[in-house]
């Protein structure tokens, strides 16, 4: 069991003086609450946010969503969702009401709200720990400011709105109560709060071997390890059950966009000897932060720190949100006087979040923007991309890079040479500290809260602008359609696009239809395809499927000797020039290199299909049969130009993906849920939930005897 500080330290905590007005904790949390509530409709990460819909669509439609995006090639790369389920109990509503008021600031605030109730929550615990290790009210006020209004925690839970704040907060929280862990269930409630951060994000299970450490039994380790191995396990099974080569692979082995849900260590495969060197390295560092002599603060201080650098310790801002609770704890712990007067401590993020000021975005080398104006997009409609036209900017990534690593290394080495203290603090009693205690003692400010959010709920998704969400894949069994209208005014970001492509938009035309060129005149030319790699397939590799397209050559075919409307496997469609006088719409069939002429050329719009099934491929031409070809599969789909897209359909009618059970998903999602928070719950008041279980069985039985 950790040990307890001389008993004198509550009664010093008490003589401390009374805390400012602005240091208070609940002015705080009414002025966090009040700046995230404001921003939150004002910005908006259209790539997250159109992922996080595309993956709990999938479930709330009673399918296995890991299994969609395992076999699907495109969504594969993409991998719109790289946690453990719990984060759908908070998408899953959020997109149902999305579907049925269609308004995206109200999804904004449906889907942030949760990160900004994490945040307060945060903020409560970690002001509660900052007393009982600083024995200052009014310096635990300030350091709680720092986090509060720290530029990061805005960023990614206000402004981002990524999922980090969650897991965040689990982690502060298991480390509140492990520092007042008095009993075995003190021990088991902090191993379940951490747990519960493990299961939205797997990264706190790194600095679970810190925690472990400091135990003195193993029994209490052993039961420490289950109950933080518990909400993990208990929300997995379901997926375990239904599909475990998928689940397995998405959550753990995939590595998405170069971003490995755990390590980069796993992309220096072509260096052997620096990949080696540097997992050796981390692997020591880990070693030396969870076994280090000091208190708890400073071995999950460190155990993150090391964390942020096995992780590439370059740009990943919303990975430093996890550093900064615990680094605003060093300062406050009177065992280390070293970090007592370290105020740029806190702001060491601050590179970090210039360069996702400058680069975090969607862009390509024809449109696209980043930064600020990426955030912003949804209402101030501006493509820029700062680097683009300043590119004197694109300097700042080795800078801020250098900077990023240089600072890790520098309070690495600083938190390894603290000398050894073992003491760990204990003061407080949970009962004390209960969040809805502090509601319920300031009803006037909870009420002020709740106008605050229902206010700009009512007015903001009235006065400011936002684009529909773009088009996802329906699944239906053995069936996956791909189509997209170009009704949006960015490229959907399931299509990539050709390193000599251009394109553009025509988003608010009637129809809406794309532009594509190229540049050069090369049969092979084209400009944009779905997948994310030309030399990997951008659909289930099908036996059965079809490909429909409704395009325009405007004239333009005299311009150019050959023209790709669309490439898939086993030839190409378009246009071409006979004998310099004639343009013909024309299907040229790789396997035998023979050309199928379907018609004269012109400027109006055609339907192009093409069937694919065991038996051969069927050209269509505006619903006219116009030829036969030999058996192939249907795996690619490639777009050039010049020419004009109104849509693109793609069918695959041999998906591997069974029946869809709305029930089934439901349970998967539901049953771990109910069972952790009673599980939770009764850790959280013990006597009173046995009481309460015991009161609802007493009154079954006395129903059965009458």
């Amino acid at each position: 069991m950790p040990e307890a500080v001389p008993a004198q330290f509550v009664e010093n905590l008490k003589v401390r003086g009374g805390t400012p007005s602005l240091l208070s904790l609940k002015n705080i949390l009414f002025l966090a609450f009040v700046v995230r509530v404001i921003l939150i409709p004002f910005f908006s990460d259209e790539f997250n946010f159109w992922a996080f819909r595309v993956f709990t669509g999938y479930s709330m439609e009673g399918f296995n969503p890991w299994t969609i995006l395992y076999r699907d090639p495109t969504l594969y790369w993409i991998n719109p969702w790289r946690y453990p389920p719990p984060f759908l109990i908070f998408t899953a509503p959020a997109q149902f009401i999305y579907t049925h008021v269609g308004n995206e600031i109200v999804f904004l605030y449906l889907i942030k709200m949760p990160l900004v109730v994490a945040d307060l929550i945060t903020i409560f615990f970690l002001h509660k720990t900052l007393m009982i290790l600083s024995g200052n009210v009014k310096k635990a006020g300030k350091l709680t400011l720092l986090y509060a209004f720290n530029p990061i925690t805005i960023l990614v839970s206000a402004i981002w709105g990524i999922t980090d704040p969650i897991p965040v907060m689990f982690t502060v929280t298991s480390l509140y109560f492990f520092l007042n862990a008095v009993s075995t269930t003190g021990l088991a409630t902090s191993a379940l709060f951490l747990g519960w951060g493990i299961a939205f994000k797997l990264y706190p299970i790194f600095i679970l071997p810190a925690f472990i450490a400091k135990l003195k039994r193993s029994k209490e380790a052993i039961i420490f390890v289950i109950f933080a191995c518990l909400p993990l396990t208990v929300f997995s099974a379901p997926f375990l059950l239904w599909d475990s080569e998928s689940y397995i692979n998405i959550v753990l082995a995939h590595h998405a966009e170069g971003v490995h849900p755990l390590s980069p260590i796993f992309f220096l495969g072509h260096l052997p000897i620096v990949q080696i060197f540097f997992l050796l390295s981390i692997m020591t560092l880990f070693i030396v932060a969870y076994l280090k002599n000091t208190s708890i603060i400073v071995n999950v201080t460190l155990s993150f720190f090391v964390l942020y650098l096995a992780f590439g310790g370059l740009f990943s801002t919303n990975y430093f949100l996890w550093i900064i609770p615990f680094i605003i704890l060093l300062r406050a712990d009177k065992n280390v006087k070293e970090f007592q007067d370290s105020r740029l401590l806190p702001f060491i993020t601050i590179p970090s979040i210039i360069h996702a000021l400058i680069f975090n975005g969607q862009y390509n080398h024809v449109e696209g923007s980043a930064g600020i104006f990426f955030w912003t997009y949804h209402w101030l409609r501006q493509k820029i991309v700062p680097f683009q036209i300043l590119p004197f900017l694109q300097i700042a990534t080795p800078v801020i890079g250098f900077m990023n690593i240089a600072i890790i290394i520098y309070y690495i080495c600083k938190i390894l040479k603290l000398p050894k203290v073992s003491t760990v603090h204990k003061g407080y009693h949970f009962t004390s500290l209960t969040l809805f205690h502090t509601l319920k003692k300031n009803k006037d400010l909870a009420l002020s809260s709740l106008v605050i959010l229902v206010l700009p709920l009512l007015i903001f998704p009235k006065i400011i602008p936002f684009e529909p969400m773009k088009s996802k894949p329906e699944v239906a069994p053995l069936t996956l359609t791909f189509f997209d209208d170009f009704n949006s005014s960015t490229l959907n970001s399931q299509w990539s696009v050709m390193s000599n492509g251009i394109y553009t938009l025509h988003f608010d035309s009637n129809p809406s239809y794309i532009f594509l060129d190229v540049d050069g005149t090369s049969k092979d030319n084209t400009s944009i395809y779905r997948g994310r790699s030309t030399s990997s397939s951008g659909f289930f590799n099908s036996s059965s499927g079809t490909v429909e397209i409704r395009f325009r050559l405007n004239d333009l075919a005299d311009k150019v000797q050959n023209i790709v409307v669309a490439k898939t496997d086993g030839g190409w469609f378009g246009a071409t020039t006979e004998n310099s006088l004639t343009n013909f719409v024309y299907y040229f069939d790789d396997t035998d290199n023979s050309c199928l002429t379907i018609a004269p050329s012109d400027d109006h719009w055609h339907v192009f299909k093409m069937e694919y099934n065991i038996s051969g491929r069927f050209i269509f031409f505006d619903h006219n049969f116009k030829g036969e070809k030999n058996p192939k599969t249907l795996s690619f789909l490639f777009l050039g130009g010049p020419c004009s897209i109104d849509w693109a359909k793609v069918v695959i009618e041999d998906f591997p993906i069974g029946n869809p059970s709305k029930i089934h998903a439901l349970l998967a999602l539901g049953l771990p849920s109910m069972t952790l928070a009673l599980i939770t719950v009764g850790l959280l008041h013990p006597k009173t939930f046995r009481l309460h279980v015991f009161r609802k069985m007493l009154d079954a039985i006395r129903k059965v005897k009458q």
